[in-house]
Formats: structure tokens, sequence, C-alpha cells
């Protein structure tokens, strides 16, 4: 059965907009709020008080991270309505939460938020198959040192897994964390990229057929 093709100028616009203002707006949260830890932790002599900023900078990194993930393969169901093949598994408790708070979520958040994007082969693998396409090929060829930042993204993911689920303390410096931030960020912006890359090659794709 043909689905009914509805991608065209404006709703590339909508996302690149979207895409962008979700980006800046996590990565300025992210700047400012890393630029005000490192001076306080500048003046701390107590190591386990920096062992905690250390710790908290690694949560909230991947936290921001997985938020811009989610967002963009949110933006690229509802956008598009597309069908997505998941198997998706509800509890009666997050049925129920749900009415209670009257969240009304749209088709490609209920997605995302049952989709795993804590380690980089889950995140290609998510994306890969709502593109129909190798996502982090096409990523490799738009991005610089590519190799080195999926390296540096999934030790950010690991060690954010240590600390939360084997409540084991980071042992990367301020400097360290510094450059898998820098990483992630990188990658971020990469991937919204691509995105669009495809978009805008459906759009042609699909003109040049009609």
């Amino acid at each position: 059965m043909v689905k009914k093709f509805k991608l065209d100028e404006k709703i590339l616009g909508k996302l690149k907009k979207s895409t962008s203002r979700d980006l800046d707006e996590v990565l300025s949260k992210t700047i400012d709020e890393h630029v005000a830890l490192g001076k306080i932790y500048d003046t701390i002599d107590d190591e386990s008080v920096k062992q905690s900023i250390r710790n908290y900078i690694i949560i909230r990194s991947v936290s921001y991270f997985e938020k811009i993930l989610k967002q963009d393969f949110t933006n690229k169901v509802d956008l598009e309505e597309l069908d997505y093949d998941a198997d998706l598994t509800f509890t009666i408790k997050d049925l129920k939460q749900w009415k209670k708070n009257k969240i009304n979520y749209s088709i490609g958040e209920i997605i995302a938020n049952n989709l795993n994007f804590q380690n980089v082969n889950q995140i290609n693998k998510n994306m890969s198959e709502l593109f129909k396409i190798d996502f982090f090929e096409l990523m490799s060829k738009k991005a610089n040192h590519f190799s080195e930042i999926l390296e540096n993204v999934q030790n950010l993911l690991e060690e954010r897994h240590k600390i939360i689920h084997d409540c084991q303390n980071t042992s990367f410096d301020m400097k360290t964390i510094a450059i898998l931030d820098a990483s992630a960020t990188a990658f971020l912006y990469h991937h919204s990229g691509v995105m669009i890359d495809l978009m805008k090659s459906r759009i042609k794709s699909h003109r040049s057929s009609t």
C-alpha cells in the first residue's frame, strides 16, 4: 500500500527550525552550566565535592545528548507521519500516569521514549531503521574524525552508566570530560545535519518522479 507523501519544503523548514532551536537551546544550557561549575570547581579543596561535580557533569551531558536525539527522531516521525516498525511495551502504570497527567503524546514521542539511545550501536540502529539507510555511514562522510567522535561518545555513555547503575565514581578528570562533551556536541550537529540532508534528498527525488 502506498503511503501519502507529505514531505515538502514547508515541513523541511519546520524540521530545520525545530532541530536548530532545540540543539542551540540545549547546548547553551550545557555550556552555561559547565562554565559555572568550572568556576566553582577551581575554588574547591574537598576532593569528594569535586568528584560529585565530575559525576554530575557526565550525567547531565548524557541527559542533554539523549534529549536531542529523541527530539530529532520525534520530529522525523511526526512531520512525515511515518510508520516505524517497533514493538512497544507499556505498563498499566504508564497508561494510568498518562491519563492522570492528561499527557497527549504524539506518535513520534511515544516511539522515541520507548527506544534505547544509550549506546552508539543502538543509536545507529534506530536512525538507520527510520531512514532505511546506514545512518552512521553517512555521518562518517560528513564529519571529520568520525571514528574518534564515536569512540568518545560511547565512552561518555558508558561512564554515565557506571555512575548511575554501578554506583561508581568517574575516573575522568575535568579535561577528559570536556573532550568527551565536545565530541558529543560535534556528534549532535552532524547527526542533525545528516537528517536534514536526507530530507532534502527525498524532496528532490519526489519532485523528479512527479
